[in-house]
């Protein structure tokens, strides 16, 4: 379990997060929604300590440990070498990971499960620059679970997919999940895949948050139009919702 007790983060005199509470279970997808500018990177950059606050954050009871973290970034990394494949790319996060840089035939053999236990062994020879934007972002999570984490942050994910492909990878995000029993938290601005995939919603907005969907399937409307500053009709009409008793 990923434990988030009252955090506070402020810039200068700007005050971005305010005693901020959540729990994210293992073999969980938690997802937060909310307007630009109110905290939900920030919250992440907390968890992976890049940034300073106020109060405490335990995964499984214990400090934070980065090796625990696989993390997924909003924009697409500006490192990714030009003119190597897919297993080139793994194989030097591996080594990296585990500072070995001699013993290739040890992280060539990690590299091929990793691309078999990630269903992306068919892409092995491909070169980066040559991917589809769905097959990077399937690049770009199996390095996130490189390392075997037991917490995975993603921070739109789904960004630069069409509507098909967002589909399919939030689907096997919670296969993941729930196959390596992770603690996954993602941040979206997808409402209407979010909040039919995920287990667990969260709306993000100055007052706090503002539990959008919780173990039940019924989402709350009314949560969640506080959390987008939208009227219901607007949000049902953008992001084509069913209807909910909670208005």
């Amino acid at each position: 379990m990923l434990q988030i007790k009252n955090i506070n983060v402020s810039f200068g005199r700007k005050e971005v997060i305010k005693s901020l509470s959540l729990d994210c279970n293992s073999g969980h997808v938690t997802t937060i929604v909310g307007l630009n500018g109110v905290g939900k990177t920030t919250l992440l950059q907390c968890i992976l300590k890049n940034i300073n606050f106020s109060g405490c954050i335990l995964i499984n009871n214990n400090p934070v440990e980065l090796k625990n973290i696989g993390y997924f970034p909003q924009h697409h990394p500006p490192s990714f070498p030009m003119h190597v494949s897919v297993f080139d790319v793994i194989i030097r996060s591996l080594q990296v990971l585990r500072g070995d840089f001699f013993c290739k035939r040890s992280s060539r053999n990690l590299a091929n499960v990793l691309l078999e236990e990630m269903e992306i062994y068919h892409l092995k020879d491909i070169q980066i620059t040559d991917l589809s934007g769905g097959q990077l972002q399937l690049v770009r999570l199996a390095l996130a679970l490189v390392h075997k984490p037991e917490l995975l942050l993603l921070d739109e994910p789904l960004s630069f997919l069409d509507e098909k492909r967002k589909l399919s990878f939030i689907n096997y995000i919670c296969k993941l999940t729930r196959e390596r029993k992770l603690i996954t938290l993602m941040i979206s601005h997808e409402i209407a895949i979010s909040t039919n995939k995920s287990d667990f919603v969260f709306g993000m907005c100055s007052q706090g948050l503002k539990v959008i969907k919780g173990p039940s399937t019924m989402v709350r409307i009314g949560s969640l139009c506080e959390a987008l500053g939208l009227d219901q009709n607007g949000l049902m009409a953008h992001y084509k919702l069913a209807p909910s008793s909670d208005t």
